[in-house]
């Protein structure tokens, strides 16, 4: 097989990513005008993925066969880099590589507050306000969630100022 015949890969990639949702990829394989047409329609499509922004094959912990990449939820952690590898082998074997690599923000914490009673407390009433059902999805995807690790702040302030 000659050089040219070997197709140049890139990646379409809608961001951004988060660590609850699914993340999703799509190879794309051009070939040159002059590359022979044999073998076009039987690439391999393989992927792989290793924590950090450059590639290394001992670390990588995700891999998947295919154009299409769709990593699921909870599979990513969030505010991490991750570095991937695309492998496209024509059916005699030769093997073109395109490595890439993309990050996950950090989600926004879910803030759930509950009270004892309605909304609406007297000056002189007291309000016990529960706070137990927020969580951070980078840590927890699925609540109920350990607390553990949030800090919550609790503020009072009347209408009017008074």
């Amino acid at each position: 097989i000659a050089l040219e015949d070997l197709p140049g890969l890139s990646v379409v990639a809608k961001g951004p990513y988060f660590r609850a949702r699914p993340a999703s990829f799509q190879a794309k394989a051009e070939f040159s005008p002059c590359a022979s047409t044999n073998g076009r329609s039987t690439l391999l499509f393989e992927w792989s993925i290793s924590p950090g922004a450059t590639y290394n094959r001992e670390t990588a912990f995700f891999s998947r066969t295919g154009p299409a990449l769709t990593i699921p939820p909870s599979t990513l952690n969030g505010s991490s880099v991750y570095a991937t590898l695309l492998s496209a082998m024509t059916a005699s074997g030769s093997r073109a590589e395109f490595l890439f690599s993309f990050s996950t923000d950090a989600a926004d914490l879910v803030a759930s507050l509950s009270t004892d009673g309605g909304g609406v407390v007297s000056r002189s009433g007291a309000v016990t306000l529960d706070a137990s059902g927020s969580y951070d999805p980078d840590t927890c995807s699925t609540p109920p969630c350990p607390t553990a690790g949030l800090t919550f702040e609790w503020a009072c302030y009347l209408p009017g100022g008074g």
